[in-house]
């Protein structure tokens, strides 16, 4: 709508302060709005005597007062002559890395001099970078917290004494992490002990600590909002895959060898969260554990299902001249609970640019090559039936 009123941008009170780490971007402009000679045409309505309301009426309408709209959770516009634009702020709509500012207060009052003369104040945020190809600390946190978890062992491990894990020699995104019960058919059981020092006594497992540590992601994503003419602008597709994630990631172990630069079946996703943070915008967080144990457990062969084979140490003899014998489990397996995966490689898990905002040589100071390796003599066949 066109009143004929004067339009006067404050330049003097275009603001821009940088938002910190998940702190959002926040502007501010002023306008004045000048209702000399405006018109009081009863089809657009009397405008020579307009109040507060009545405008932020008019400038929340998609037609707009005078060439402008500005409505909260929409972003500010000016009409050019053929078209209507974001303000801008001096920034290209495009070059925000997590999308254009949205209006989120408009103040208007009457002059305090001057009948129908009235300031329009109003603010918009954003989040993220001003580059759209670039990338800000501010974006993106990684947190590490180092924890014990406590499990029965059989056997453990000394320099001379290593635990063995399987796999199937696993490069890039080719290989199959999995290590599944059936998987021991057709092995002898020498094949299948995990070796290690033994720790348990008479056959009855001890209660150590091994390390996990758990990694989280943090990062701003954007959910859609809707736009001027009610269509649903999705500015960030991160959002709409880190749900699909809850479903695909979550209680799974990786099966990229290299992710982080852990080894396949090292890692497991155990939570992905979304909290609010800043009206649209939202705090999401991924943790994944990296589990000395490649999450398994170990289980001791038993005969019948729960007579445990041992094996005995000879320790000597007691008063009696009687000997002193210390049992152990003659073999000992892993057994492996998580057997689904995820994939950053593509695929139903879709690459690392769907899931995260940050390049992958992010702050991965984690990253690490251990001594353990995967030990390819698990390659039994599965037996016949036979």
């Amino acid at each position: 709508m066109i009143t004929n009123a004067n339009i006067y941008e404050l330049k003097g009170s275009d603001t821009f302060v940088r938002g910190g780490q998940f702190e959002p971007n926040q502007f501010g402009s002023s306008i004045i709005w000048d209702g000399c000679g405006a018109t009081n045409d009863e089809t657009v309505g009397n405008w020579t005597n307009a109040s507060s309301g009545q405008i932020a009426y008019q400038l929340s309408t998609p037609e707009g007062l005078d060439n402008l709209r500005i409505r909260e959770g929409l972003p500010p516009q000016k009409y050019n002559g053929t078209a209507w634009e974001d303000w801008s702020w001096g920034v290209a709509t495009g070059d925000w890395k997590h999308g254009r500012p949205l209006t989120r207060s408009i103040d208007i009052s009457c002059h305090p001099d001057k009948d129908n003369v009235f300031i329009i104040n109003f603010t918009a945020t954003n989040m993220g970078s001003m580059d759209a190809g670039d990338f800000s600390s501010a974006e993106v946190s990684v947190n590490m917290v180092s924890r014990p978890r406590s499990v029965n062992a059989w056997r453990t491990e000394d320099p001379n004494s290593r635990l063995v894990f399987p796999t199937y020699g696993v490069t890039g995104c080719s290989g199959d992490f999995g290590w599944e019960g059936d998987q021991y058919f057709g092995c002898t059981l020498d094949d299948i002990d995990i070796g290690g020092q033994p720790v348990d006594f008479q056959g009855n497992p001890t209660k150590v600590a091994i390390e996990q540590t758990y990694i989280t992601i943090e990062q701003i994503v954007r959910t859609p909002y809707e736009d001027w003419d009610n269509s649903q602008v999705v500015e960030d597709a991160v959002y709409a895959n880190l749900l699909d994630a809850q479903e695909l990631w979550v209680n799974r172990r990786n099966i990229d060898d290299g992710l982080f630069g852990y080894q396949a079946g090292e890692l497991l996703c155990s939570d992905v969260t979304i909290q609010p943070l800043h009206n649209e915008y939202k705090r999401a967080s991924m943790t994944f554990i990296r589990d000395e144990w490649f999450h398994m457990e170990q289980v001791p062969w038993s005969l019948g299902g729960n007579k445990i084979m041992t094996t005995d140490d000879y320790c000597g003899k007691d008063a009696d001249s009687d000997d002193l014998i210390w049992l152990h489990a003659d073999y000992v397996m892993w057994q492996q609970s998580y057997l689904m995966g995820f994939s950053v490689c593509g695929g139903e898990n879709g690459t690392w640019d769907d899931y995260f905002h940050a390049p992958t040589n992010f702050e991965l100071a984690w990253a690490k090559t251990t001594g353990a390796t995967f030990d390819t003599n698990f390659t039994c066949q599965p037996c016949s039936g036979d």
